[in-house]
């Protein structure tokens, strides 16, 4: 029965890889981004206010792909509803589809782990030559793999795709076979208008700006200020983005 479940995780992975393809390949993108921002923060020839910025920039990446993966992950099955639905017509219980998606889930995450680590070690070493290029530092030219940075990429990325999973089975077993055969062909509601979404994401973007700004009249605060700064402007970005575009198409439409 276990054999039953890998092929058909496999067969499915094969049939969709138009859809799955893409979406590993941006999983690989985004580990092999976080494997060197975390190895050049764990290289001690960098010195202690750059390894500083990249375990920053490292934070924010993996922020970056929690919601990114998500995003994508959602527009995935939303594609693959009706096959889901037809599954359990034809005789599987919500159980064995669940066993199903985890096996998916489980040969996507280690491809993704794999080839985001070793895209990230070949890029590492370039992308260190350039860093100490900018910063006018004379680098070791010996090739080296960081454990850490490894065990870093692996433990972040399983932790996704684990709540990945979760969220997907958590779709499946709230919606009716009904539901999911007819789910392809259900269109987007329509958003109703966030003011208060367009005013958080307002006060957001404006901290991050006056962080920034004041970070730059303090360079002692610039380093624990920048972190900061760059997430109340992500986050006021996707608030006033999103907001502000479902106020504006409404508009339009009048």
């Amino acid at each position: 029965m276990n054999n039953l479940y890998v092929r058909l995780a496999a067969q499915n992975i094969k049939k969709h890889r138009r859809s799955y393809v893409p979406f590993m390949l941006a999983g690989v993108f985004v580990a092999a981004v976080s494997y060197i921002f975390n190895s050049l923060s764990n290289n001690t020839e960098l010195g202690p206010t750059s390894q500083m910025m990249f375990t920053l920039g490292s934070t924010v990446v993996m922020l970056f792909a929690v919601i990114f993966l998500f995003y994508t992950n959602s527009f995935l099955m939303k594609q693959r509803k009706k096959e889901l639905g037809l599954y359990n017509v034809l005789g599987m219980n919500k159980g064995h589809i669940a066993r199903v998606i985890g096996l998916e889930t489980l040969f996507t995450a280690l491809i993704v782990i794999v080839g985001g680590c070793a895209v990230g070690i070949l890029l590492d070493k370039l992308t260190f030559l350039i860093v100490a290029k900018m910063i006018r530092i004379t680098p070791n030219y010996g090739f080296h793999i960081i454990p850490k940075s490894l065990q870093y990429v692996a433990v972040v990325f399983g932790v996704i795709y684990v709540l990945i999973y979760i969220s997907n089975v958590f779709r499946v077993r709230i919606s009716r076979p009904i539901e999911l055969l007819h789910g392809t062909n259900v269109g987007e509601r329509e958003p109703k208008t966030k003011a208060f979404m367009a005013i958080l994401g307002v006060l957001c973007l404006g901290s991050g700006y006056a962080l920034s700004i004041l970070s730059s009249r303090e360079p002692v605060l610039a380093i624990s200020l920048f972190f900061v700064a760059v997430l109340l402007v992500i986050i006021g970005t996707y608030f006033l983005f999103t907001a502000g575009s479902i106020a504006l198409l409404k508009l339009l439409r009048r």
